[in-house]
């Protein structure tokens, strides 16, 4: 298509990079921030190379509001994990319409001004086929990652955070689905899941 997508994840310190093609969706390097869905670039994402959290989890109280600085205020730039039905980090937002149209924006609220979240139309599109063999992935002109998620009821202190680090492949899309789910895109077949909203994905930015 003639979209124009963001070289790398949100977060990340450089396009992904390897001796082979294969070798490229592995680079933690390129694995970039993982964001709870709908939510502002505030510190809460942040994870190291080594999947390790750069910020502490907090649970027993979610955020009452869904936009700009958090409320109540020790739950700024943290990790809302929730493990209760249905596992959102706010309830200021619970069909998530507000959120979707706040990553939607395109004034730099969280993508690079002139950039938004894409839809999931958006992003299958562009991916075109499956990105299950690694050296596909590798030599896609995307250059996505095997990145692995964040789950939403983490709570853990002793890092180790990100699950499924080498194979797990979705990413946010901007689509909320009912009361409950947001939607990722999941490149192995590429198809959409329906994932909690606390929960950590990477994000990949496209021109709007």
């Amino acid at each position: 298509s003639s979209r124009v997508w963001l070289d790398r994840n949100m977060g990340a310190s450089r396009v992904c990079e390897g001796s082979t093609p294969a070798d490229r969706p592995l680079d933690s390097e390129c694995f970039g921030d993982y964001y709870q869905w709908g939510r502002a670039t505030d510190g809460h994402e942040k994870v190291d190379k080594d999947g390790n959290a750069l910020n502490n989890s907090i649970s027993g109280t979610l955020a009452s509001n869904y936009a700009g600085a958090i409320n109540p205020a020790n739950l700024r730039g943290r990790f809302i994990a929730n493990s209760a039905v249905p596992h959102d980090w706010t309830t200021g937002d619970g069909y998530g319409n507000n959120r979707k149209s706040e990553w939607n924006k395109t004034n730099g609220s969280i993508c690079p001004p002139s950039f938004k979240v894409p839809s999931y139309t958006e992003f299958f599109t562009d991916v075109g086929a499956s990105m299950s063999n690694l050296t596909t992935m590798g030599n896609h002109y995307m250059r996505l990652s095997r990145h692995g998620y964040r789950p939403y009821n983490d709570t853990s202190t002793t890092g180790n955070n990100i699950m499924d680090r080498g194979t797990g492949m979705e990413y946010w899309t901007s689509e909320n689905d009912g009361s409950k789910f947001s939607r990722t895109i999941e490149l192995a077949t590429p198809m959409y899941r329906l994932r909690r909203r606390a929960a950590g994905y990477p994000v990949r930015c496209v021109r709007y």
